[in-house]
């Protein structure tokens, strides 16, 4: 880590802390405060009678939150610790990220990731967002180190990952069986034994194996709550899934857009599918715009728009995406299009891109910063 890039994580951290004290302690500044509040209430419950069962979505959070009431009292300034040192390791992790690519990443960067606008009431406070954030960035930097060297270790750490992010959020835990699925495949095609290189019908065989597997968990009833979406999926139930989006959509706020899934034939559910996609990525549209909050969701799409062209001429013109780095993509595409299809509005929106917007500063920082080859090598070193 260079001298620029700690000091930067020191101005970001001495700002987090006095955001969060503010929060705390002064006036009620928090972003997406219904739910901040309401996992607050529901955790000083779960510390005074609660007991731990198996659950993902808010229900593990409020249990998570409730145990570090139970231990530290309910004090939401120290609750809030923990997720702030989940941001600085994923601040970390991008360092790590950026080497790994051959990339130092720049300090100012590490700021503006740190205290991105829509980023900073929304972490320094009782949400679940910081430890998501660290979680997806920590599961995609295992599968890129292991897409790089092949190491179990790495494929290990993406696992493990994948499996606690899935606790904090029903759409992390769509994405789960996806992200082990790339793994698999990368094993079995591009790092695996000789034999299953050779034989492309033996890796397809023990692929579709983990297909089988997946598909096993879908068709068991499961009480864990939190689980059903993943199910629902898997197993195709599209009178569930279109009755959660048409609630979605039918709820009357200002940022509601009409981006429902349409079932009805296949050209029709490819067509709303994209629709779906650019809504949540690019939404407010300019002749949209009304007011300050606005402005800054529009500069927020602004930022991913640009980003999205800068893939896309690296994906179709120079073709000079990385090897390693292309599940990496594939994995953010997949995430990105799950929390397209279950969201219905851009405010809402806005909390779901800070699970993604990390991949963005990424590329910027591939296209705009200077490559340092005897970097990437030594950090590849098996």
């Amino acid at each position: 880590m260079t001298r620029s890039q700690l000091f930067a994580l020191w101005i970001s951290f001495l700002v987090l802390q006095a955001v969060a004290f503010v929060n705390a302690f002064v006036v009620d500044l928090k972003g997406g405060t219904i739910d901040a509040v309401r996992f607050q209430d529901a955790a000083r419950d779960w510390a005074d009678f609660g007991v731990w069962e198996f659950a993902v979505n808010s229900e593990f959070f409020v249990q998570y939150l409730g145990t570090l009431y139970r231990i530290f009292g309910p004090s939401e300034f120290i609750a809030t610790q923990f997720g702030l040192a989940a941001m600085m390791l994923a601040a970390l992790l991008l360092i790590r990220f950026a080497r790994a690519l051959g990339f130092v990443f720049p300090a100012l960067g590490l700021i503006v990731f740190l205290l991105w606008p829509s980023m900073l009431l929304r972490i320094t406070t009782t949400l679940r967002e910081p430890y998501m954030i660290f979680c997806v960035i920590l599961s995609f930097y295992g599968l890129l180190r292991f897409s790089q060297t092949g190491r179990v270790r790495y494929a290990v750490i993406s696992v493990a990952a994948i499996g606690l992010e899935a606790l904090f959020h029903k759409a992390l835990a769509v994405l789960a069986p996806f992200l082990i699925l790339i793994i698999i495949w990368k094993f079995l095609f591009d790092r695996g034994l000789p034999l299953l290189r050779k034989s492309g019908w033996i890796g397809l065989g023990l692929f579709g194996l983990g297909v089988v597997a997946i598909g096993s968990f879908a068709a068991f009833e499961t009480t864990v709550k939190g689980l059903k979406p993943l199910q629902s999926l898997l197993l195709w139930d599209t009178a569930h899934i279109s009755q959660v989006l048409e609630y979605k959509t039918g709820r009357d706020f200002r940022t509601t857009y009409d981006a429902a899934l349409d079932f009805s034939d296949p050209l029709r559910f490819l067509t709303s599918l994209g629709r779906s996609f650019l809504y949540y990525m690019f939404m407010p549209f300019p002749w949209l715009v009304r007011s300050p909050l606005d402005i800054l969701a529009f500069v927020e799409a602004s930022f991913r728009f640009f980003g999205s062209l800068l893939i896309v001429r690296f994906v179709l013109l120079e073709r000079a995406i990385p090897t390693p780095l292309r599940p990496v993509l594939l994995a953010g595409f997949l995430l990105t299009l799950i929390w397209a299809v279950g969201t219905a509005n851009y405010g809402t929106a806005s909390r779901h891109h800070l699970t993604t917007n990390w991949l963005f500063f990424m590329i910027y920082v591939a296209c705009f910063t200077r490559r340092v080859p005897s970097l990437d090598r030594r950090f590849a070193l098996p």
